[in-house]
């Protein structure tokens, strides 16, 4: 089921951002463990993207999140 969600304008470029990631998972023994932050760069820049202090917290947020919930369904 897709369910529609509200960004609000000031964190779209975060989200497309952490969306465009979405290849660069770390993986390990137990799957994946974080982002691969060495694409970062490269990523924002095929965006359009500006990296700033708040965008990579916002980034860092949402990454730790889905973290989260992988753990949770590994459970």
């Amino acid at each position: 089921m897709d369910a529609a969600i509200h960004i609000l304008p000031c964190n779209v470029k975060t989200v497309r951002l952490f969306i465009g990631m979405g290849t660069q998972w770390r993986m390990g023994m137990n799957g994946a463990y974080g982002l691969d932050y060495s694409a970062l760069p490269v990523v924002a820049q095929a965006l359009g993207v500006r990296l700033r202090p708040g965008r990579f917290e916002g980034l860092r947020i949402m990454e730790a999140e889905v973290l989260r919930r992988w753990e949770r369904r590994r459970e």
